[in-house]
């Protein structure tokens, strides 16, 4: 006989207690995770699919209950909400303190294992696919490899393929605030990451513009429409829709990230903007894909490998 007053404070060894799976899972919110990732006492690492969590060595003032070392994934409801993974017995792991914070940060929602997690952590195989976010500086090393072998300076300065820029992952609490920093981190990969040196003569970098009183003053190009005139300098495809796309994928978020500084507005919470951030990565990794294609198209890029998950389209949108 189990008696629940005998874990009042551990709801997760009551369930253990009670016949509960050890390798089900409990679906918590997002936000969960903030107080790690915002915390420089503890280690926080994602690749989007799985994570961990540590304490950092050292006397850190942090309370032998505040401890946590722990192993999570992600999973997902019908409507591809984003949710932290947690086996059960990983939770029974946890102290009393820790057990009953995330005991009310949990989803009383159906959710399904991120199909990578389920197969490494459940099945000990290999994940199959690049998160989006992975992919997307791997695409960045290709391009800058492709620079190279037309013998020209990389056309992006970093592809942060190791050194990942804190924010750029999916939201932890769907707020308009965390959007914007998402936004900012995202056009400094792109527009703010172009190396202007990569066009060489090719392209003039400045122009001539008339100003309201006739006189005519000399303005700097930007980044994106410096690569836009080198491109259809060079590449004129039968369909010229998708290039259009990639780079009004480009612009925008360039307007989505100067829009805050302009008209400051309150910040405020909706799950439709977790939806819209996941949206706007799609197409952010669906544009770099499309140039590392339409440079690939030149005879000098023949030699460049391209990684098997780049190449067969295998990358999570989720």
């Amino acid at each position: 006989m189990i008696n629940p007053i005998e874990y009042g404070d551990r709801p997760y060894a009551l369930e253990l207690a009670l016949g509960g799976a050890q390798l089900e899972h409990r679906a918590f919110d997002m936000h969960v995770l903030e107080p790690y990732r915002n915390d420089p006492r503890f280690s926080y690492q994602t690749n989007d699919i799985s994570g961990q969590i540590n304490v950092k060595s050292g006397d850190l003032g942090l309370k032998e209950s505040e401890e946590v070392y722990l192993r999570s994934g992600f999973c997902y409801d019908d409507d591809e909400n984003r949710y932290v993974a947690v086996f059960r017995w990983d939770l029974f792991k946890l102290s009393s303190d820790v057990q009953r914070m995330w005991k009310m940060r949990e989803a009383n929602k159906i959710t399904r294992l991120h199909p990578d997690y389920f197969r490494n952590a459940i099945m000990g195989d290999f994940a199959q696919h690049y998160s989006m976010y992975e992919a997307f500086g791997r695409e960045l090393r290709v391009i800058n490899q492709i620079s190279v072998a037309l013998g020209r300076p990389n056309l992006f300065r970093q592809d942060y393929v190791e050194n990942r820029p804190r924010g750029f992952e999916a939201l932890l609490r769907p707020t308009l605030k965390e959007f914007n920093d998402f936004v900012r981190v995202l056009d400094s990969m792109i527009s703010d990451n172009i190396n202007l040196k990569f066009f060489q003569d090719d392209v003039p970098l400045e122009r001539d513009v008339e100003r309201k009183d006739g006189k005519v003053q000399v303005e700097r190009k930007g980044s994106i429409k410096v690569l836009q005139e080198w491109i259809e300098r060079r590449f004129r495809p039968k369909d010229k829709a998708p290039m259009e796309e990639m780079f009004a994928t480009f612009r925008e978020i360039r307007r989505l990230r100067n829009k805050p500084s302009h008209t400051p507005t309150e910040d405020e919470f909706s799950i439709e903007i977790a939806a819209n951030q996941r949206d706007l990565m799609k197409r952010a990794y669906g544009a770099v894909r499309l140039l590392r294609l339409v440079l690939a198209n030149h005879p000098g890029a023949g030699a460049v490998k391209v990684d098997e998950h780049l190449a067969d389209g295998r990358i999570w949108t989720i």
